[in-house]
C-alpha cells in the first residue's frame, strides 16, 4: 500500500474536516486511504452512544473490513475487549461512510479502516510507517475537552515527530474540504533546505491535481540579511526586495537542478515577493487556495529540533490546510 495517505478520524468537527479532505486527496492521487481511530477511553468519548452497524451500501468505494494494531485486552477480559474492538471499528467505519456521502466524484477509492487501542499520535505514525504511507492527515483541534482554536495536542505531536509531510485541517468556517474553483498550491520559500523540500511537495500536488503552484518568499528589514554589496551601511529598502526575489528565483532553480527536481515546469511556478512577516504575509496569501505547504524548519537564527515559528503560527492560524514537510 505504499504511497497511500493515512488520516486520523475522531468523530470532532475538525476530524470530519480532515477526512474529507483525506478522501479528496486520495483520489486526485489515485492512492488508498487508510483512516485511523485510535482510542482509549475518556469522558468525552463521541463513539460511546454507537453500536455496531453495517455501512450504507451504493457508494462505488471500496471499504475494507479493517483491522486493530497491537489491540490490548479490555479490563473486562477478552469477550469484552472483542466487543469494543467492534464498537471503535463500526464507529470508524460510520465515519467513513458519512464522508463518503459528503464528497462527489470517488469511483475507484479504495478505504481502509483501522481502529487503534493507544494515543493518537504514536499510533497514527505507526501505521504510517507500516504502510508506508505518503502523508499524514489530521485536523487541526480534536475532541479533546477544549474547543481550542489553537492547535490541539494530537497535531501538534504528529507533525512534531513525522518524517513525512503531515498536513493538518482546520474545521472552522468554511469547510476546507470543499475544493476551491481554482486550485492553488501556495509554497512558502526562504531559502532553507526545507523551503527546497517544501517546493518539490507542492510541485507534486500540482502535477497530480492540476492547478497554479505559487511561490512566496516575504522578508522583513529587521529579519532579512542584508544584500552582499550593503555590508557598512544600510542599503534601500528596494535592496532588499531584489535580494529576496534573487533568494526566491536561487531557490526554485536548487529544487528543479538538484536531486529528483520539481514534478512542473520551473517556468510554470508564479513567483510573490512580500514586504510583511513570513506567517502573516503566507496566511493573507494562501486565502482561498487548496493548501499552503512549508518546511518543519526555515532560516531562524537558531537550528532547532523543534517545530520552526512560521510553521506553527501557520498551523493555528492560516485559513486552509497546512503541510509541513521535513527536510
Amino acid at each position: 500500500m505504499g504511497g497511500g495517505l493515512v488520516v486520523g478520524a475522531d468523530g470532532s468537527a475538525s476530524g470530519g474536516a480532515a477526512l474529507r479532505w483525506a478522501v479528496r486527496e486520495a483520489v486526485a492521487r489515485g492512492v488508498p486511504l487508510t483512516v485511523v481511530h485510535a482510542w482509549v477511553q475518556t469522558w468525552n468519548d463521541p463513539s460511546r452512544h454507537l453500536h455496531a452497524q453495517e455501512p450504507a451500501a451504493g457508494h462505488a468505494v471500496t471499504v475494507g473490513e479493517g483491522d486493530d494494531v497491537e489491540p490490548h485486552q479490555a479490563a473486562t477480559g477478552p469477550a469484552g475487549a472483542d466487543a469494543e474492538f467492534a464498537r471503535r471499528l463500526a464507529f470508524v467505519r460510520s465515519l467513513v461512510e458519512d464522508a463518503v456521502d459528503a464528497v462527489d466524484g470517488l469511483d475507484g477509492l479504495e478505504v481502509v479502516p483501522r481502529q487503534v487501542h493507544g494515543w493518537p499520535a504514536p499510533a497514527l505514525l505507526q501505521v504510517a510507517r507500516e504502510t508506508d504511507a505518503a502523508m499524514v492527515v489530521v485536523g487541526r483541534t480534536g475532541a479533546g475537552r477544549l474547543g481550542r482554536l489553537i492547535l490541539g495536542s494530537v497535531s501538534a505531536s504528529v507533525v512534531q515527530d513525522a518524517t513525512l509531510p503531515v498536513t493538518v485541517v482546520p474545521g472552522d468556517g468554511d469547510d476546507p474540504a470543499a475544493p476551491p474553483a481554482a486550485r492553488r498550491v501556495v509554497v512558502g520559500v526562504d531559502g532553507s533546505t526545507a523551503s527546497v523540500a517544501a517546493l518539490r511537495e507542492g510541485a507534486r500536488v500540482v502535477a497530480h491535481a492540476g492547478g497554479v503552484l505559487e511561490a512566496v518568499v516575504c522578508w522583513q528589514l529587521t529579519t532579512t540579511a542584508r544584500p552582499p554589496e550593503g555590508h557598512g551601511w544600510v542599503p534601500p529598502v528596494d535592496d532588499f526586495a531584489d535580494w529576496a526575489r534573487t533568494r526566491l528565483e536561487a531557490t526554485i532553480a536548487r529544487a528543479a537542478d538538484e536531486g529528483p527536481g520539481l514534478a512542473v515546469p520551473a517556468d510554470d511556478v508564479v513567483r510573490e515577493v512580500r514586504h510583511a512577516r513570513p506567517a502573516a504575509g503566507l496566511a493573507e496569501v494562501c486565502r482561498g487556495a487548496d493548501r499552503v505547504v512549508v518546511g518543519d524548519r526555515g532560516t531562524g537564527g537558531l537550528e532547532r529540533l523543534v517545530l520552526g515559528s512560521v510553521s506553527r503560527q501557520l498551523l493555528e492560524a492560516a485559513p486552509c490546510p497546512v503541510t509541513v514537510v521535513r527536510a
